[in-house]
């Protein structure tokens, strides 16, 4: 089976993690990996994955504004990823193509998708079409008229949807409306969540101290948050306790400066660089400092560290899980971005028992569930059209 994986990432770099994870469980199917966004260096990718780099596109934190980030021009680019993106699907022939959040969100790439779905459906009318989507969908300010549209995409291109969550802790109904007239079938794979690697440092129960790890996602937003935790920090009337900043790849470096100043102040605080192996920091971790995206919350499961979470605020998506997740006793959710608050927040934290994710009645099976479901289905179409 060979999958042609569309992924762009906009702003942070959950989309794309979470992809490559999906991308990773599908061994030993060969798939060809679309990137869209700024390219990450520290990124491991699957043995089985080819990646195509489309020339790079980006939006600003408020959703508003698509930008080449390598300073080209919008159109100029736009026309050349379109080009690439047709001429690779009709030298590939993939049996299944994914696209990830489209129709449900990605609207200002609409300029390659459509042709690419166009195309699809003209040329190659037995692949099997799936939207791949997380947990939630970012509200939109005309609803009515956004699911209007997602639906007629749904009906023209698609055969599949599959949702990265488990109905117990989120349902798709939430955030979609008109969920009953979807007119393919739906899917919940579970969630996708990374494994622990091959990160070096010691456990907690090899330490006499307590380290707390503070990240800021794909870093583009979020510093005002690791500033407080540095702050925080300071005041803890604790010898034994080390933190260890993760910026993310994304974060300027006119934000990052004044961070590792700020850290420099303190001792036992280390600004380190963005890890390829989160998910081993968090597990050699006694308690997380982060937002509430998709590809964080997952870590967190995935190493069964406790977190103090602080959503984004552009939008409710970070802050429906969180609270979802919370009732779990997963995370708890910082209220206020205020040092002496916070300090308080973290002193409690420590003083909880060590727990393990296990506890947690929460599907994380989502990338291997992926590949089930696509294999059967795939499976389906291609005998309808051999019929």
């Amino acid at each position: 089976m060979k999958v042609l994986l569309y992924c762009q990432h906009v702003l942070g770099v959950g989309h794309l993690y979470r992809s490559l994870e999906i991308a990773r469980a599908l061994q030993p199917h060969e798939v060809i990996f679309i990137e869209g966004g700024r390219p990450i260096d520290e990124v491991d990718y699957p043995g089985n994955v080819r990646i195509l780099r489309l020339p790079a596109l980006m939006m600003d934190e408020n959703f508003e504004r698509l930008f080449s980030p390598d300073g080209e021009d919008l159109e100029a680019v736009k026309n050349r990823r379109k080009e690439v993106l047709l001429e690779t699907c009709r030298h590939e022939r993939p049996d299944v193509c994914v696209i990830e959040l489209f129709p449900f969100g990605r609207k200002k790439f609409r300029f390659e998708l459509v042709p690419l779905l166009e195309m699809l459906r003209r040329d190659f009318p037995d692949t099997l079409v799936v939207s791949s989507i997380r947990d939630i969908l970012v509200e939109k300010k005309k609803r009515d008229e956004f699911e209007k549209k997602a639906l007629k995409y749904l009906k023209s291109f698609f055969d599949l949807v599959l949702v990265h969550s488990d109905p117990r802790v989120i349902t798709l109904q939430e955030s979609f409306a008109r969920f009953d007239e979807i007119p393919v079938p739906v899917e919940y794979t579970g969630y996708v969540v990374r494994k622990p690697g091959r990160c070096g440092i010691r456990a907690p129960s090899e330490r006499s101290g307590k380290r707390i790890v503070v990240s800021n996602g794909g870093g583009s937003v979020g510093h005002e948050l690791i500033e407080t935790a540095i702050d925080a920090f300071g005041l803890l009337p604790l010898n034994d306790v080390e933190l260890d900043v993760f910026p993310g790849p994304f974060m300027p470096e006119e934000v990052k400066k004044p961070i590792e100043s700020r850290a420099a102040r303190y001792r036992g605080i280390r600004v380190n660089t963005f890890s390829r192996d989160f998910v081993s920091e968090l597990l050699a971790s006694d308690l997380s400092i982060s937002m509430a995206g998709y590809n964080t919350m997952m870590d967190l499961l995935s190493a069964g560290v406790f977190g103090l979470v602080y959503p984004f605020k552009q939008n409710r998506e970070q802050a429906l899980r969180a609270r979802r997740f919370e009732k779990f006793g997963v995370v708890r959710c910082i209220e206020k971005l205020d040092a002496e608050y916070l300090a308080g927040e973290i002193l409690r934290c420590l003083d909880r028992e060590p727990h393990t994710g296990r506890e947690y009645p929460i599907d994380t099976d989502g990338a291997l569930s992926t590949k089930r479901i696509l294999e059967r289905y795939s499976r389906q179409k291609k005998g309808l059209y051999r019929k």
